[in-house]
């Protein structure tokens, strides 16, 4: 592998140059929206739509949690009009916590698929795909990691025309490495990129950020840093034959980059800009800042876009065009320090930036994505939020406009089951429709059907309860199929 790692001069802008407003000369009122709530601390969250055909164009949000309960998530708005109703299916318990979690056609059958990552031993890189023909999502393992994951993005990153590659960090401090794993069209293919610089690997991104390498995508990663040795910003190419590596900024001190997003902020800038948010707590004069790197070649330049008033963390991160009222596209970030936690937006150009709350939840936020989130919309994107323990959309309320309106979702669980994990006796409840309505059945984690429940075509009970002793201990697929309703629960059996 060939390896370009050179340091180079980078022309650092002072803060006393830059012109900060955190009061705007236009309002913007923000419809602040909860889809779910859970009891654990959620990590990167991605949407996307072709999740079960070519021709699906229903988008999805996707979730992944790092501690107990450990759920894999995925939230469908299943309504025809507003307010929106938001269907959670949960695809996994698992006793490992995740990190990563991306969307993307990772096998190239014109249909994404959920990729996610370990954060907890036994390390693994995981997809699920849906199986058209019996209609469930299987889970395949792609490949063992050395270590845990921080971070994760899943697109072109070869440009061969496809978004296909999954680059991946895994491992921490001095074992923290960059790695590739693409499937070839007969098995999955795992390498190394790059072997880090001592610290652990927190943001990785793929886009067009380098004018100099004309059209094409690029990787950037971000390591963690300290007060008196700054965190560093690599690229890292595909040239042909083989994978480059250059760093565009090794800061000398206060800033340890925890994320990092690509996208067209500056309007003084030709094409993409690099995002990064600074982690860095007490001690930092960056303070946990939101900083634009932006450049071609060999000459990069960086200057802070967002300084907070006091010590504070910035983790969250993702770019995108959510407000009306500013041209081009905003950057949405959020702190995971200590309260008050808070997500904001900030835009502007060249030395000119300003900043606006859009809102403040009950923890710390590690993961942000913009797109379409609220079908019923028919301006700007959207936002989700994992925020804590509960995911989040948050868009800009335009007065005047029905399609726009300041709604609050339907907290949708139809069907409960408990108590989860379980030993012999199971209960099943649904407050809105009979049993009778529903077809029951049990599978396993790789889909083979375990047992069907009969259920009874004249009886209206919302309320069951199933024998389950004969069932050995495990993780199942707990299957509701209706006319008109299709969910899934994640049972485990643990006695």
């Amino acid at each position: 592998m060939k390896s370009v790692n050179k340091l180079i001069w980078v022309v650092i802008i002072s803060t006393t140059l830059i012109s900060f407003s955190s009061i705007l000369s236009f309002p913007v009122d923000w419809s602040i929206n909860p889809i779910w709530s859970g009891s654990a601390t959620l990590r990167q969250i991605d949407i996307d739509n072709h999740l079960k055909s070519p021709d699906d164009d229903t988008f999805r949000i996707f979730t992944v949690q790092s501690a107990s309960p450990r759920f894999v998530l995925l939230f469908t708005d299943v309504s025809s009009s507003l307010p929106m109703q938001w269907r959670c299916e949960t695809l996994e318990m698992s006793p490992n916590g995740s990190y990563g979690a991306r969307i993307g056609d990772v096998d190239r059958n014109g249909v994404n698929d959920l990729v996610y990552i370990r954060s907890a031993t036994p390390y693994y890189l995981f997809r699920r795909y849906w199986d058209i023909t019996n209609s469930y999502w299987v889970q395949e393992t792609i490949c063992q990691t050395n270590g845990a994951n921080w971070a994760l993005d899943v697109a072109d990153a070869d440009n061969n025309g496809f978004t296909d590659d999954i680059i991946y960090s895994a491992g921490v401090t001095s074992s923290s490495r960059v790695y590739r794993a693409y499937w070839t069209g007969s098995q999955w293919q795992n390498s190394e990129l790059w072997s880090g610089d001592g610290r652990t690997i927190q943001g990785i991104a793929i886009g067009n950020f380098d004018q100099s390498n004309g059209d094409s995508n690029e990787i950037v990663v971000a390591t963690a840093g300290t007060s008196a040795d700054g965190g560093r910003v690599v690229r890292i190419k595909w040239n042909g034959l083989t994978w480059d590596t250059l760093t565009l900024w090794k800061c000398p001190d206060n800033a340890s980059f925890t994320n990092v997003a690509i996208g067209d902020i500056d309007s003084t800038n030709p094409g993409n800009e690099i995002v990064l948010a600074n982690g860095l707590g007490p001690g930092s004069m960056i303070r946990g800042a939101i900083i634009e790197l932006f450049g071609s070649g060999t000459n990069w330049y960086q200057r802070p876009i967002f300084i907070p008033q006091s010590s504070t963390n910035a983790w969250g991160l993702a770019i995108g065009d959510v407000m009306t009222t500013n041209p081009g596209e905003e950057v949405i970030f959020a702190n995971s320090l200590g309260p008050p936690y808070e997500v904001r937006t900030v835009f502007g150009s060249g030395d000119s930036w300003s900043n606006e709350l859009i809102f403040a939840i009950g923890g710390a936020t590690y993961g942000i994505v913009t797109g379409d989130v609220n079908k019923h919309r028919t301006i700007n994107q959207e936002i989700a939020i994992a925020g804590n323990s509960s995911v989040y959309e948050a868009e800009q309320l335009i007065s005047g406009n029905i399609s726009i309106s300041n709604t609050t979702p339907l907290l949708q669980q139809r069907i409960i089951i408990a108590p989860n994990p379980t030993k012999n006796l199971l209960s099943v409840k649904c407050a809105d429709v009979p049993f009778s309505l529903f077809k029951i059945a049990l599978y396993n984690s790789v889909g083979r059907l375990i047992k069907s429940f009969p259920v009874n075509e004249t009886d209206n009970t919302h309320c069951l309860q199933f024998n389950i002793a004969d069932i050995p201990n495990g993780v199942y697929i707990l299957r509701f199929v209706s006319k008109d309703i299709k969910e899934e629960k994640v049972l485990v059996i643990n006695r």
